[in-house]
């Protein structure tokens, strides 16, 4: 905790009572020197009065609360459930989104109508790096994680049935990888990323997250160049199912 936020949380409980007491002091001096009417002192002290209720309600009852809530807001630390709304504003005007992911079927379930809203785009485009559900990375996080491995599979057929036509004409670009990424990555039209570290054990909103700009240039290009590189080493999702005609002969579909 930095310095002036221990300080700040120290003095909280006395911020309010010098400011009653300064605001009393005032009214005081302005009327000993005829600067403020007489006839508005009842009114100041009613005032005064008010405040002072305020300031035991707050001492008895929303003290705590209040504590808690600055911290909050002075803290810069925050997990995914912290920043997952302003995720939700932020790709309402997207129109390039990079995810990188475990198997984030969630993300696409949920977010269903705004990605195809960007996907529609004249210019919208949408990559997307995930587990390959019949790679070993993904058993090995299964070990910990049993509905990954599940959601994988899952994410795989959903893309496959809802997605298709965007996955064929190349606006939806899908890529399986054989590894297991550090972090979780959404990256909004290059200049924005959310970025949760991955984890082992711990699930949220234990996992810490945080929005990264471009004007971070350290941390934006090691996030970028982490998707990039994953990419880089990964298989296409392959969307085109095989059937068998009445001859048992294997065509695509």
């Amino acid at each position: 905790m930095s310095r002036f936020k221990k300080l700040l949380k120290e003095n909280l409980s006395n911020i309010y009572d010098w400011f009653v007491l300064t605001f009393s002091g005032v009214v005081i001096a302005l009327t000993f020197f005829n600067i403020i009417n007489i006839k508005y002192i009842n009114s100041t002290i009613l005032a005064v009065l008010t405040l002072l209720s305020i300031h035991f309600l707050l001492e008895h009852n929303q003290r705590e609360k209040l504590e808690k809530m600055l911290e909050k807001m002075l803290s810069t630390e925050s997990t995914w459930y912290d920043i997952k709304d302003k995720f939700y504003d932020d790709i309402q005007d997207a129109k390039n989104l990079k995810i990188l992911g475990i198997s984030p079927i969630g993300v696409f379930q949920k977010y269903k109508n705004e990605i195809i809203s960007i996907l529609t785009q004249h210019d919208g485009k949408i990559e997307l790096i995930f587990l390959d559900p019949d790679g070993d990375a993904i058993k090995l996080v299964g070990k910990v994680h049993e509905h990954n491995e599940r959601d994988a599979g899952n994410l795989r057929d959903f893309l496959k049935k809802d997605f298709k036509k965007y996955l064929q004409n190349g606006k939806f670009k899908v890529t399986l990888i054989d590894y297991v990424p550090s972090c979780i990555l959404s990256i909004i039209n290059n200049r924005l990323i959310y970025a949760t570290i991955y984890s082992g054990d711990q699930l949220d909103p234990k996992r810490p997250a945080e929005i990264v700009t471009s004007k971070e240039r350290i941390k934006f290009s090691f996030f970028l160049k982490e998707f990039e590189k994953l990419g880089s080493i990964g298989k296409p999702l392959n969307y085109i199912e095989k059937r068998k005609d009445k001859n048992g002969k294997n065509f695509n579909q």
